[in-house]
């Protein structure tokens, strides 16, 4: 029989495990496997010394307001690539308010978050948030791929925030990505990923999240 449940037998998490069971009360250490309660208690500060630091502050200028036009203008400058799917999902963002003047960012694996094998968008997103980790504003995916130029090559960033339907029923969210060439080193993409509820995500994807929901 298959246990699929999550495990905490990455080395990091276990790290933490056995750092924050000695800062406990000594009943506490005595008996806190037979104990559900103290279990909870335990993996709970365990896999708060785990929290993702702090990436990235974006500061949005209040007496300026993008609209998608302006975006796909500078992207257009900048020779940032949108694609077909892209495309579809800049057509149907809505934008909302203007973001706050300081936006705090982290990068997080659901590997970070105990996680063993890949997992569906929403089970990820839910136990982000139980990390204080939240869905960002749509606005944030536009901000980052205008500001984010030392993006390394090869890499993919997905930015948590509601997805949006795309066309034909496909729901889909921002992902940023670098697919230049060491001959061309800025290869920008602001693109769309699989934002279904159920669309499985591996445990090495990152992800942009933001401390304050």
């Amino acid at each position: 029989m298959t246990d699929d449940r999550e495990s905490f037998e990455d080395p990091q998490i276990a790290a933490h495990l056995y750092s924050a069971a000695p800062r406990l009360h000594d009943n506490v250490n005595r008996g806190w496997v037979n104990n559900s309660e103290l279990l909870k208690q335990v993996v709970g500060e365990a896999l708060a010394a785990a929290d993702a630091p702090l990436w990235m502050t974006l500061y949005t200028n209040q007496d300026q307001f993008l609209t998608i036009a302006d975006y796909r203008e500078l992207f257009a400058k900048r020779k940032i690539v949108s694609g077909p799917w892209g495309d579809r999902l800049l057509f149907v963002v809505e934008l909302g308010e203007n973001l706050p003047q300081c936006t705090n960012l982290v990068r997080v694996m659901p590997q970070m978050l105990g996680f063993r094998e890949s997992v569906a968008r929403s089970v990820f997103m839910e136990r982000a948030a139980g990390f204080g980790y939240f869905a960002c504003p749509s606005r944030v995916a536009l901000e980052l791929r205008v500001h984010y130029v030392t993006q390394p090559i090869g890499e993919t960033l997905y930015v948590a925030s509601e997805p949006y339907d795309i066309g034909d029923g496909d729901l889909g969210i921002f992902g940023l990505s670098n697919h230049g060439t060491p001959d061309f080193k800025n290869g920008f993409w602001i693109d769309s990923h699989e934002g279904d509820p159920d669309a499985k995500y591996s445990l090495d994807s990152e992800w942009v999240f933001q401390l304050e929901a």
